[in-house]
Parts: C-alpha cells; structure tokens; sequence
C-alpha cells in the first residue's frame, strides 16, 4: 500500500512537470519573438516524445501482424519502430497550442553517404521561431514480446559494439558523419516492468492472463522480490560506453505512465543523446 502511495505521488509530480514544461514552452516562443531565437535542446525533445507516447497509444489504429502469430495486441508495446514514428509525429502535429511546434521535418530521410539507409526524422523548426535543426534516429528498446516472453533482442540493440548489429552504436557512428543536420541525437524508448505493474494490468486487462502470466515468469526471473525488470539498467551502461567513445554532447531522460492499451504496457522511460563532432 505504501509503495501505491509513492507510486501515485510521482506520477502527479511528473503530470505537473509537464504542465510546467508546457508554460515553459510557450513562454520561450514570446521570448523568440523579440530577441535571438533559442534553441531547442535534447531534453525538450525527450520530454515532448515521453509527453506524446500515452497519446500514440490511446489514439493509434496501426495493427502490428506476424506470419506465425497473425494480429499483434494494439498499443505502443507492439508497435514496429517505423510505425511509432510515423504515428508519433503525425499526434504531434496535431496537439495543440501547448506543444512545441515542430516546424517543417521529413521522415525517412535517405543517407547521403548510403541511399538505401535513411534517418528515421529531420526537423527544422526555424521558422517556429527556434534556430534548431536536428537529425533523429528512434530506438525500440523491448524486453518482452508482444506475448509478454523473454526478448533479449533489445540487449544487442542498446549494448553491442559491434556495426552488423544496427545497434546504437551503429546509429551513433552513421548519424554523426551523415551531414543531415546541425545537431543529431539518438532517441529511444522502453517500458517498464514490475509485479506492481502487471498487478495494475490485470485489472485493466481481465481477458490477457496469458500474457501477463507469461511477463510475470520474466518479471521473477530477474527479481524474485519484487519483478522489477527496469531498461534504466541498460541505458546506463549505453550512456557509459557512448561518454567514452567521446561521440556524445549529452544525455536526457524521461518518464512515462498510462500507456495502458497492450497488457505488457503502462509505464516506460524515452532517453537520448545529442552527438558531438557532427559533420554538418
């Protein structure tokens, strides 16, 4: 009970941090109009991509299929990397005054040094009164599939050294010599999971015990206490390896909750890295 408690209170305080970073937002565009026009940092973007993630999910009609399995659960749990981006901009798009404006962007961007790669979002956003230009690369982090089982695919994608992983080092390596942008970052995202968690999906989600009973046999493999299998682990050993390798200018996180429409759902984190050294 106590922990419901706890629980409860950081998701009104991060409510009331994004209220917060809307004011801030729209405050900067008055401010725009005026004087020299600010940028747009990484956290910025972390934050409006955490802020949107809830929204994707409730709205989306993207239906997510697999030769073997047939019809994915709907929900941003599920969902293929290009089919969240393509959806995450166009909510976007459409949220309203108290989002920041992104301006002019393109999706699916070719690579100048390799046509048949492309950057997953170029924006533009100096005609909103910002002097940002920024090539994104997007990152699906899972660590359970869409049955709620093991999937330790998302460990090669975040942690690999290695190029023929199109890990995020690759990202890294590609995005920073491409010349597509001013500024480049990486920016990914995972969700959560802890018996706490599944405990709130089962109510939300009677029909799905299948499923969560499957997360749960994950959950306990990891942490018999308490289930909690957390990608903050994973992020920070990638944040680690990326301050090393002397490629990045910095690190943003964010949190998410109620992202409820998958079972396997509920709460996450969006991270990211602005990279140094670009080669405009």
């Amino acid at each position: 009970m106590l922990l419901g408690v706890f629980l409860s209170i950081e998701v009104g305080y991060l409510v009331m941090s994004r209220r917060f970073f809307s004011v801030l937002v729209l405050s900067v565009r008055k401010e725009s109009v005026i004087g020299t026009a600010p940028v747009i940092r990484l956290q910025q973007l972390v934050d409006l991509v955490a802020d949107m993630i809830p929204r994707v999910d409730a709205t989306t009609e993207v239906v997510t299929t697999n030769r073997k399995v047939g019809r994915f659960h709907q929900g941003v749990t599920s969902m293929r990397e290009p089919d969240f981006v393509s959806e995450l901009f166009s909510c976007w798009g459409g949220a309203g005054a108290d989002t920041l404006n992104l301006g002019d962007f393109e999706l699916e961007v070719p690579y100048p040094n390799a046509s048949r790669s492309t950057c997953d979002a170029v924006l533009d956003v100096s005609h909103s009164g910002y002097d940002s230009h920024w090539a994104i690369e997007f990152k699906r982090v899972q660590l359970v599939g869409d049955n709620g089982k093991n999937n330790d695919y998302g460990l090669a994608k975040m942690l690999s050294p290695y190029l023929k992983d199109r890990s995020l080092r690759h990202d890294v390596e590609r995005l920073r010599v491409s010349g597509l942008a001013e500024r480049c970052a990486v920016i990914g995202y995972a969700f959560q999971h802890s018996f706490d968690l599944i405990k709130q999906s089962r109510r939300r989600h009677p029909d799905q015990a299948e499923r969560l009973d499957n997360l749960r046999k994950v959950c306990h493999k990891n942490d018999p206490a308490d289930g909690v299998l957390d990608p903050m682990e994973m992020i920070y050993l990638s944040n680690e390896m990326l301050r090393r390798s002397g490629h990045v200018a910095d690190y943003a996180v964010a949190e998410f909750a109620g992202a409820w429409r998958h079972p396997c759902g509920g709460a996450g984190v969006v991270f990211g890295w602005e990279l140094s050294n670009v080669q405009a």
